[in-house]
C-alpha cells in the first residue's frame, strides 16, 4: 500500500512558462491610448532552488515582482516555504532578502500564504483555535515593508491556482493596477 504524500507533485515548470510568456509578452505590448509605451520586462526563473541559490539571485539582480510557486504551511512566524521536497524556507529569512532587494510585488501561489497560524490543536475535537497575530506569510511581509502581497488563505488545487495566476498575469500586463488585476483574476476563478 502506498502512502499518501502531503505534498503532492505540482507542474513548477509548466506553470513559470507560462507565468514568463504572459510576462514577457506584455513588455513589447503597446496598448491603445496616447503616449503609452511599451514595458520591457524580463523574466528570471529558479524551479526548486536551495534557500542560498534564492537568496544569492535576489541579491544580486534587480526585480521588481516575486513569484513563488509552490508548497506552503502556515507557522507561528509567518510560515514556511518547501522551495524542494525536503527543503524549506522561513518567511523570516524571505522577507530579509525581499525587503534588502526592494521588492514591491511578492506573489504566493501556495496554499496558506495568507492563512494565519494558530495556537490550539487544528482537529476538529480539539481545543477552539485562537489566531496568532501577524503569523500568516502575507501579514509578516506586509509588517516589514514589502508594499503589496499576494497570497491564499486556503488550500488550492494546482489547476485553481494556475488558472488564476495566468488571469491575474494576464491583468497586470494589460496594466491594471495589482488590486484590479486581482479582482479580474477573482471574476474567473474564485477562491
Amino acid at each position: 500500500m502506498a502512502a499518501k504524500t502531503l505534498r503532492p507533485l505540482l507542474q513548477l515548470e509548466q506553470e513559470a512558462a507560462v507565468v514568463a510568456e504572459i510576462l514577457q509578452k506584455s513588455g513589447k505590448y503597446q496598448p491603445a491610448g496616447v503616449g503609452i509605451l511599451p514595458v520591457p520586462c524580463n523574466v528570471d526563473t529558479l524551479i526548486q532552488p536551495t534557500p542560498a541559490e534564492l537568496i544569492a539571485r535576489l541579491e544580486t539582480k534587480a526585480y521588481n515582482v516575486f513569484f513563488y510557486g509552490g508548497h506552503g504551511v502556515p507557522a507561528p512566524d509567518g510560515g514556511l516555504l518547501f522551495l524542494q521536497p525536503d527543503v524549506i524556507m522561513s518567511s523570516t529569512e524571505l522577507v530579509q532578502v525581499l525587503t534588502r532587494s526592494r521588492v514591491i510585488l511578492a506573489v504566493f501561489n501556495a496554499c496558506w500564504g495568507a492563512q494565519p497560524d494558530t495556537d490550539g490543536d487544528r482537529s476538529a475535537d480539539g481545543p477552539k483555535n485562537r489566531v496568532i497575530p501577524r503569523s500568516s506569510l502575507a501579514e509578516v511581509l506586509l509588517h516589514h515593508g514589502v508594499p503589496a502581497v499576494l497570497g491564499m488563505r486556503e488550500e488550492i488545487a494546482d489547476r485553481e491556482a494556475l488558472s488564476f495566476i495566468q488571469a491575474f498575469a494576464g491583468a497586470l500586463a494589460n496594466r491594471l493596477p495589482i488590486d484590479g488585476a486581482v479582482a479580474a483574476a477573482r471574476v474567473g476563478h474564485p477562491l
